[in-house]
């Protein structure tokens, strides 16, 4: 297994990560989650309004520009904090809604056993005239017309079968 050589960094305390962790609204993405999954149309609205409040924000930053005495770290962090409000929603949406949407939708087609999921097998191994699928199969038959003696310099035992 890997390991790194370097020890943690003296800087990073448990006081340090529970400050960090403090200062991420999980709460707040919590709340969105939940606000998406109870009524999706909604909470688009409520959002759009969001994503339409910050790109104001960012054009008014836009408009007045770098100031002179700031530096392109503070201005940077400006741009950030205009767009914050959006992306804490996407990120409530995302994880606390859409994954387990999508999480409950896989369970569902890897435990099916219907003919749906024979073909959703069947088209994700490659249709007919895939050049993909073509060049694997030919390099597949290739490596098996070698002799056995050159897959001896190797060490696995089950490569040459």
């Amino acid at each position: 297994r890997y390991r790194s050589k370097k020890k943690w960094p003296k800087e990073c305390t448990a006081r340090n990560f529970l400050w960090l962790m403090r200062k991420i609204p999980i709460k707040k993405m919590y709340k969105t989650g939940k606000r998406f999954k109870k009524n999706p149309e909604k909470a688009k609205e409520e959002y759009l309004k969001v994503v339409e409040n910050d790109m104001a924000k960012l054009k008014a930053l836009q408009q007045r520009g770098v100031k002179r005495d700031e530096g392109l770290q503070q201005f940077s962090s400006e741009l950030l904090n205009c767009c914050m409000d959006s992306i804490l929603e996407e990120i409530g949406a995302i994880y606390f809604s859409i994954l387990g949407t999508f999480n409950s939708l896989d369970k569902k087609r890897r435990n099916d056993k219907s003919e749906l999921s024979a073909e959703y097998d069947a088209l994700c191994g490659g249709y007919a005239g895939d050049e993909l699928m073509k060049i694997n199969i030919d390099i597949y038959h290739l490596a098996n017309k070698l002799d056995a003696n050159i897959w001896e310099q190797y060490d696995h035992d089950e490569l040459y079968q």
